[in-house]
């Protein structure tokens, strides 16, 4: 789509797509450079979580002599030049994170910087991508720590470590490449819950109807019937 078109179009550069959920200081992803420095970088692409701050980050991206390419500016259907160097994507649309995830070589996950919780990053690597998150991951620690182990998902405590970590990880096409097939692969390893809680009520729905219908009289005949509504 239009979208695709922009990243791929003249040379080939690859995309590091920040989902920036930091509260309250979005330069915290914005590199802190010119554009001339940009030359040989990644492309960038900052995606707010709320729409409310859509302006606020484009500000912040400008302030830093960078040229922020708003994503509404640029809808399917229209024709624009390659993207170059110097230039910030900003994903100021609902509903286009997984566009944009599905096109990056790394992706930073927000809401971890700072200690707000972290975000989701089963979706991240469900499309094979090598993540990078902040130390604050409390909400999501069964897939935080599936994934560290995994060795696609590394950790940073500053914006410093985490413009360091992108250049790590782009630096090695060989690792990339292994650690996006093993993203999917811990992904499929995770699938199952919701079928082995089934089973689990399942089990204890059959047991407690056996044991109704040994004490007989009106609850063997609710116990029934609750694990005849279960199957049904």
């Amino acid at each position: 789509g239009r979208l695709a078109n922009d990243f791929t179009s003249g040379e080939k550069r690859d995309a590091n797509s920040s989902e920036c959920k930091e509260l309250g200081n979005p330069s915290l992803v914005v590199p802190p450079t010119s554009a001339h420095a940009l030359q040989d970088s990644p492309l960038l692409v900052i995606v707010p979580r709320k729409p409310e701050r859509f302006d606020e980050v484009a500000a912040a991206i400008e302030r830093r002599g960078l040229r922020c390419i708003r994503r509404t500016a640029s809808p399917d259907g229209t024709e624009r030049v390659p993207l170059a160097p110097g230039e910030v994507v900003l994903g100021d649309t609902m509903g286009e994170l997984r566009k944009f995830y599905s096109l990056c070589s790394v992706a930073f996950v927000g809401r971890s910087l700072v200690p707000m919780g972290g975000s989701d990053t089963m979706e991240v690597a469900a499309l094979g991508k090598p993540m990078i998150v902040g130390p604050h991951n409390e909400n999501f620690r069964e897939a935080f720590s599936a994934f560290k182990s995994a060795g696609v998902l590394t950790v940073v405590d500053s914006a410093g470590s985490l413009a360091d970590e992108v250049r790590n990880w782009l630096s090695d096409r060989r690792r990339l490449s292994d650690k996006s097939e093993c993203a999917r692969r811990t992904v499929r390893n995770q699938q199952g819950a919701t079928r082995k809680t089934v089973d689990c009520l399942m089990s204890l729905l059959h047991r407690e109807g056996r044991v109704s219908e040994s004490e007989g009289g009106e609850s063997g005949a609710a116990a029934r019937f609750s694990l005849e509504s279960t199957r049904r």
